[in-house]
C-alpha cells in the first residue's frame, strides 16, 4: 500500500497586502556606453509568476542580475526578500537556475 502526505498549500488572510520579494525601483545600469536599464520600476509579489519578454538587449538579463545580486543598479534601487539582494541573508533564500549560452 502506498501512502500519499498532502497538504494544503500556504495561503495569506484576506485582509493582508502581498509582500513584494523582488523590486526594482528607477534602476539603471550601464554596461560603458551602452545603456541596459533606464528608469526601470518592477515588484514582484509573494505568489506571482512573470515573464520578461523582449527582443535581444532589451534589459532582461540585466533586470535579472540586479534582481538577484550578480550586479548592481548604477542608480536607483534593487530589493531581493526586503533586503541587499547581495547580502548572505537574501542569497540564502533564493534558488536560480541560469540559462548558459553556447
Amino acid at each position: 500500500m502506498t501512502r500519499f502526505a498532502s497538504r494544503e498549500p500556504a495561503t495569506q488572510p484576506e485582509s493582508s497586502t502581498p509582500r513584494n520579494v523582488a523590486t526594482l525601483e528607477n534602476a539603471f545600469k550601464h554596461y560603458g556606453k551602452v545603456v541596459a536599464l533606464a528608469g526601470v520600476d518592477l515588484e514582484i509579489r509573494q505568489g506571482e509568476v512573470l515573464a520578461l519578454l523582449g527582443p535581444n538587449g532589451a534589459g532582461k538579463t540585466t533586470a535579472v542580475k540586479l534582481l538577484i545580486g550578480l550586479a548592481r543598479p548604477d542608480a536607483g534601487l534593487a530589493r531581493l526578500f526586503d533586503g541587499d539582494p547581495t547580502s548572505t541573508r537574501s542569497r540564502l533564500r533564493l534558488g536560480v537556475m541560469l540559462q548558459v549560452s553556447k
